[in-house]
Parts: C-alpha cells; sequence; structure tokens
C-alpha cells in the first residue's frame, strides 16, 4: 500500500505592518497620546512615532522666534530674485503672504513647524538605520497631523492583500465588504477593491487628499498634511536609498544603506542618472545642499534646516516653502513613487502622488476624504478625519473595538506616555 501523503506545508503570509509618524507639538500632547490610545493599538500598527519642537533641529525657535522675524521671512520669500526657476518662483509667490501671517493665531510656531514634517522623517529613517538588521521596514508608512484620524482597520482591508485569508473566500468576502458594510465607504469614494496597489514592494504614494496646483500656474501636487500620506515600503526605499552624483563641490559622506538590507534594486544606475540630472536643474536651489552618499532624507533634511528661522537677516538662499510641497516636490521630482496611473497626467513625468479613493483638492470643498473635515463634517465609520479632538479619537475606536475586539491590542498604562 502506499504510504499516506503528508497535507502540503504552507508559509503563512508575512505579518501586515504600519508605522505612524505624527506630527505634532508640546502645546498640543494631548492629541498625540490620544493617537497612540487609539490609531497606534490596532494590531497592524507596530510603531509610533512622533515630533514635536523637541525633535527640530532648533528646538527653541518656538521661543525665539518673534513676529518682526515672520515679517522679515514673508518679504525675503516673496522677493523672488531674478534666476528662479518656474517651479520655486510660483511656490514663493503663494508662501507665507504677510496678509494671512499676522492675522494667524501664534504665527511664529506655525513658521517652525514646518520642518516639522521633515524632522520626523529624519527620526524615523535614524531609527530604522539603527534598527535595520533586527526591524526591516513596514509595509507602510503613515505621516499624519496630530488630529488626523485614520481607521487602521478599513487601511488593513484595503492596502493588506492577505487580509481575507483563502482565496475561496476572498472573493466572497471582498463582494460582502463592497455591497453591504458601509465601513468602507465605498458609495462615496469608489470601489472597494483594485483602488491602490496591495504591494507594499512597489514604490507607491496615496495623499489622503491630494491637491492640485491651479495648471495654468504650476502642474504640480501635493498631499494636504492633515489628511496623511501614505508611503510604501518601496517609497521608503527609495527615499533612504544613497545617492551618488558627480558634481564639483560635491563632497562625499559617510551613510548608512538600509535599503540593501531589505530589498536590492539590481541595478540603480539608470535612477542615479535621472536624479543627478534632477540635482543639476536645482529647482528649489536644493543642489548646494547635496553630498555624495546622502539619500533623499538627509537632502531634505539638510534644505529645510541648514538656514534657520531666526537668522533670517542672513539668509541667503532660506527656506521659503511650506512642509506639504516640500515632501510633494521630491517625491513628485526625484522620482520617488510610480507614475501615476491617470491618463490624464501620462504626459507629466513628475505626477507621482495618487489620490486615495479619488480624494482630492481643486476647487472647493474638494472630492472623497478631502470633506471629511472637523468633527461636524466626520462621519461614523469614517476612515480617514482631520481637525478631530481626542474625545472623537477615543469614541470612534471604542466602537470599532467593541465590533472586532481581537484586531486590537489592550491598552495598558504605558499606552498613555510618549
Amino acid at each position: 500500500t502506499a504510504a499516506a501523503s503528508s497535507p502540503p506545508q504552507t508559509t503563512p503570509p508575512p505579518q501586515f505592518s504600519v508605522d505612524i509618524l505624527s506630527i505634532g507639538s508640546l502645546h498640543r500632547l494631548p492629541l498625540l497620546q490620544a493617537q497612540n490610545l487609539t490609531m497606534a493599538t490596532h494590531l497592524s500598527v507596530r510603531r509610533f512615532f512622533h515630533v514635536t519642537e523637541d525633535d527640530d533641529a532648533d528646538p527653541l525657535c518656538h521661543v525665539r522666534l518673534t513676529l518682526d522675524h515672520v515679517y522679515n521671512i514673508s518679504r525675503f520669500c516673496r522677493s523672488r530674485p531674478r534666476g528662479l526657476s518656474r517651479v520655486f518662483y510660483t511656490m514663493r509667490g503663494y508662501y507665507s503672504r504677510w496678509k494671512g501671517l499676522k492675522n494667524r493665531e501664534n504665527a511664529a510656531g506655525w513658521m517652525c513647524a514646518q520642518v516639522r514634517p521633515l524632522s520626523g522623517l529624519w527620526k524615523a529613517y535614524k531609527h530604522y538605520a539603527k534598527h535595520r538588521e533586527t526591524e526591516g521596514l513596514p509595509d507602510y508608512l503613515l505621516i499624519v497631523d496630530d488630529d488626523t484620524y485614520f481607521n487602521m482597520e478599513l487601511f488593513q482591508r484595503t492596502f493588506d492583500p492577505n487580509y481575507y485569508g483563502s482565496d475561496e473566500n476572498n472573493n466572497n468576502n471582498k463582494n460582502k465588504h463592497n455591497n453591504n458594510d458601509n465601513e468602507t465607504n465605498g458609495k462615496d469614494y469608489g470601489h472597494f477593491d483594485n483602488v491602490v496597489v496591495k504591494d507594499s514592494n512597489i514604490n507607491s504614494y496615496y495623499a489622503g487628499c491630494l491637491v492640485r496646483w491651479p495648471v495654468k500656474q504650476l502642474n504640480n501636487t501635493f498631499a494636504y498634511g492633515g489628511y496623511g500620506s501614505i508611503l510604501s515600503k518601496g517609497t521608503l526605499m527609495n527615499l533612504f536609498r544613497p545617492l551618488h552624483c558627480d558634481f564639483p563641490g560635491a563632497s562625499s559622506a559617510p551613510t548608512l544603506d538600509i535599503a540593501s538590507h531589505t530589498l536590492r534594486h539590481p541595478d540603480n544606475t539608470a535612477d542615479d542618472r535621472a536624479i543627478c540630472r534632477r540635482l543639476s536643474e536645482n529647482n528649489v536651489g536644493e543642489k548646494r545642499y547635496f553630498r555624495n552618499g546622502w539619500n533623499l532624507v538627509q537632502l531634505m533634511y539638510a534644505y529645510v534646516n541648514s538656514e534657520k528661522f531666526v537668522n533670517v537677516d542672513e539668509w541667503t538662499t532660506g527656506f521659503c516653502m511650506h512642509s506639504d510641497w516640500v515632501l510633494g516636490y521630491f517625491a513628485n521630482y526625484y522620482n520617488v513613487s510610480r507614475h501615476v496611473e491617470e491618463a490624464y497626467y501620462k504626459d507629466v513625468a513628475h505626477a507621482r502622488i495618487e489620490p486615495y479613493k479619488g480624494s482630492e483638492l481643486y476647487a472647493h470643498p474638494g472630492k472623497g476624504f478631502c470633506k471629511q473635515d472637523k468633527e461636524k463634517g466626520c462621519r461614523p465609520d469614517s476612515e480617514i478625519c482631520h481637525r478631530v479632538s481626542q474625545e472623537w479619537m477615543m469614541n470612534e475606536t471604542e466602537r470599532w473595538r467593541v465590533k472586532y475586539p481581537t484586531k486590537f491590542r489592550n491598552v495598558t498604562a504605558n499606552d498613555s506616555t510618549l
């Protein structure tokens, strides 16, 4: 008689992982704590990074910067000398208008905060570099404001290719969630399936609310920071990959190549050439800060911090961009993520950020998640909300914890401390 065959051995799918980077302030710590007690307790969330003034290169900026400094920054940035690229000329024309700044509550604090998302990326990069042998990169990194809320259960359903288990059950469960479950918000934001690439190794960048610049002025896009940026593992690898360009004065700098420890690109020569050409264009004055062996996160960090706001009277190039524009510019123009699929932009080489589930803002009130603003506009079961309180986050998470208790970690006393 034939020996009984052993059941086929299957390898369990890798654990889906998300890291969250929240951009906060010492003056709003309860919001960061609420995110840590809500979003970060979902089982898909591996690590919760947060940044405040203490993480900035100039941690006392918010104390030392005065309204006179802010006025001088506005005047400097709006001077727009000859020789600026069209990209930078247009951006500087919209940045730091004094009429709006002088009426803004805590204008100095707002100005100082423009470097903070890059402080956060720098903090995350240093962590990944330090732990590259044991931790690796997450499937996705979410960059959010401290008053942003992501429903992480819905997020995992969208991005995790193994969420529904076996292929046989996959289609049935997907149909159930498409047709009968308003938790996906599919009615408002498009079909639940096939709206994102469910492979984190592909370099993708989704904006919770994509802002389109008026095309007649500048064919450019960026993520509205308060609705979040969704960066895949492939995109993180491009951000962390060391770059080599043979420029006069581009001295070499020691760096840590964490990308090679996760997923090695077979040949980066062509990528480097394209990036070096972009650096040569020097669209926003970034070339002077580049050092051979640096990656894009290091370049961005140097770009926003080399000339401090309080030293505006000594500025040469200064820093004249909104934080959302910085990440948008480098993602789009340095090929950090794949080209968008929308046919209308097929000839726009720097169209690299995609609207998450069709959420974009060109003219008010916007579409999709761009309308999910403040508590009166954030319905129960919303996947993304902006400008919500810690109470709203806690209440919304508790409703989902009751429905899906096995998808959340138990909250401990340590979760209350950052």
